[in-house]
């Protein structure tokens, strides 16, 4: 760059610096105009285009300033940024890495890599990024936090929490560490801590929606509804996002006209709350809701997430219009999008699921089980209900729970966090001393979730992974396995917004790959399971014979016949399910074999086939 050059882009970061992007483009400009213009020249440019979303321009402008300099640091940087943008992370990692081999202690890069690598699912990566920071930067608040959300990823939740309560601990006055802590601690089922944090933060940030919604909805969950109620309307009447939860928890509590009168009022005050239009669907009210969607849908104004949304929302109501193909299109549209925007969706491994079932099956062979036999709890207080999610495993419940000596717990996260620990001291030596340990503590947890039953069932589906070790702890508890037609289920997985959800939603042949590796871990369990532990039963059965059914479940489970099993849906019990409306109805027929609608559009779908298990 000649002096004159030099100057005039001297002038055009003057500018640039005191916020005249204008003014510094104009400059550069002229000094593009030459060929041989100096990668500096390339690389402010590219911000300011970076800057005001012009991305493909950016991307030109630097990629030439770095094929003139491959090691134009802060080209590296600002292309890594606009990749980001452009939600090419594979490419922004491999930018950032280059950069960091040009200044190894660079923080900023070690952090913009990290947050990259936690949207691409790189998460050992993530983590060891996180922790260079730290090594840098011992303090800082950012980076604690940062490390949270990558260990939460590898389900390493004791860490998580400690990352979490550092970050908190340096930076006391940001309501989203509160929030992260609570969520840990509600990952770990330790429900008093997660509400004293939640209860802590609140006083240090009364005016925070993030943290008042988190406590309304922590007590919905330990059933204190009155408390639930007065946050949340407190919080509707603040804003139309806050609306939103609001009307998601009435629809929990069985009130779906009072949902439905909340989220109007909510899109009334702002017509392109994508959220609301499918909580709208959820709750069945139809009317008007496809036009306006749509029109809701083709706003420019409107972001990938409330797209999403209203995706789901037109695609449920082309679904009740029976306009099936025009259902499905959206569904996929939906699916694209959440598919985007949830990177945990992009850590699934069908390979390494497949290469699980194996290490479950050899760790829990028959062997294993006959040895520890009898030497875990005598309760006989748990009820486990598992299956595929979208199998019934609600409507088991609500039904079980509804028997007068029974309560729910709902959904209980506590196997999944403890089992990969135990996995691996067992792959060596299973461990008795292991099962006091966690009987004791999940005796615990179940006490403090929900109201005092002589039996308390856990409904977490995906619990089937952990069978073989929840029959080492509670030979005595009973195991419901509710199985429904393949192609229904991953219709319905797919059909179903489950936000973060697991891992394996919103892509067909990664929901086809878990449902196989699902049916080989229960064949292993049929073969090695007491008979007396596992009842299996058919969600067809139980929809076309309901009594017949659940005779036969409460006879497993050594409880007295109660007609209240057949009014389930009258139950007043919260169902926070995605499930929640159809929990509410009397039994029906109209889900059965819901894939004949789709077949022409289901794919990668139909090489499931329908081998009732009984």
């Amino acid at each position: 760059m000649d002096a004159d050059a030099e100057r005039r882009f001297l002038e055009a970061r003057t500018y640039f610096d005191a916020g005249r992007s204008d003014a510094a483009q104009s400059i550069l400009d002229g000094l593009l105009a030459s060929q041989d213009a100096a990668p500096e020249v390339h690389v402010l440019a590219g911000v300011i285009a970076a800057q005001t979303g012009q991305l493909d321009e950016a991307s030109s402008h630097l990629e030439r300033a770095l094929q003139v300099n491959p090691n134009q640091h802060d080209g590296l940087i600002w292309l890594a940024n606009v990749r980001k943008s452009q939600r090419e992370f594979d490419r922004a990692i491999a930018l950032l890495r280059r950069a960091l081999a040009i200044q190894p202690n660079d923080a900023s890069v070690s952090t913009l890599l990290g947050i990259c690598c936690l949207s691409a699912g790189e998460y050992k990566l993530a983590v060891e990024s996180f922790l260079k920071v730290l090594k840098l930067e011992p303090r800082a608040a950012q980076a604690y936090f940062n490390l949270g959300l990558a260990l939460r990823m590898q389900n390493r939740n004791q860490e998580a929490l400690e990352a979490f309560l550092k970050a908190l601990e340096y930076d006391p006055g940001r309501a989203q560490n509160y929030l992260q802590i609570f969520k840990q601690f509600q990952q770990l089922s330790r429900w008093s801590e997660a509400i004293d944090t939640l209860l802590e933060g609140r006083e240090r940030h009364p005016q925070s929606p993030i943290l008042a919604e988190a406590l309304a909805a922590a007590y919905g969950r330990l059933n204190q509804p009155a408390k639930a109620e007065s946050i949340y309307r407190e919080m509707a009447q603040r804003d139309a996002s806050s609306a939103i939860g609001y009307a998601k928890w009435l629809q929990e509590q069985g009130r779906f006209q009072d949902s439905v009168e909340v989220l109007e009022s909510c899109i009334s005050r702002d017509p392109l709350q994508g959220a609301a239009y499918r909580e709208l669907a959820e709750a069945k009210a139809f009317s008007n809701l496809l036009d306006r969607a749509v029109a809701a849908f083709s706003s420019n104004r409107v972001d990938d997430k409330n797209r999403m949304h209203l995706a789901y929302a037109i695609a449920k109501s082309y679904e009740f219009e029976e306009q099936f193909e025009e259902a499905m299109q959206y569904y996929d549209i939906a699916n694209d999008l959440a598919y985007g925007l949830y990177p945990i969706c992009r850590t699934f491994d069908a390979e390494k699921t497949a290469t699980d079932v194996e290490m479950m099956s050899g760790i829990y062979s028959r062997d294993v089980l006959e040895h520890m036999k009898g030497r875990g709890s005598k309760s006989d207080k748990p009820i486990f209900i598992v299956g595929m999610i979208r199998s019934g495993t609600t409507l088991l419940d609500q039904i079980v729970s509804s028997h007068p000596l029974v309560s729910s717990s709902g959904e209980q996260p506590f196997w999944n966090a403890e089992a990969e620990a135990v996995h691996r001291r067992w792959k060596e030596n299973p461990d008795v001393t292991d099962l006091s340990k966690l009987s004791d503590k999940y005796l615990e947890i179940l006490a403090e979730a929900t109201d005092p039953a002589e039996r308390i069932t856990d409904k977490m589906p995906l619990n089937y992974r952990h069978l073989g070790l929840i029959n080492c702890v509670f030979p005595k508890a009973k195991i419901l396995h509710i199985r429904r037609n393949p192609l229904d289920t991953c219709l319905s997985i797919y059909t179903t917004f489950f936000a973060g959800g697991p891992n394996f939603v919103y892509n067909r042949t990664n929901i086809v790959a878990l449902y196989k590796a699902y049916e080989k871990m229960m064949e292993h369990w049929r073969s090695t399971l007491p008979s007396d532990f596992l009842y299996e039963l058919n969600y067809e059965d139980l929809i076309s014979e309901p009594e017949h059914e659940i005779r036969g479940v409460l006879e497993f489970c050594n409880l007295p016949w109660d007609e209240a099993c057949l009014s389930f849906h009258e139950s007043s019990k919260a169902v926070s399910t995605p499930s929640r409306w159809q929990a509410r109805q009397p039994i029906y027929g109209s889900s059965v074999e819901r894939w004949r609608r789709f077949e022409p559009w289901l794919k990668e779908l139909l090489v499931l086939g329908w081998k009732p298990s009984r």
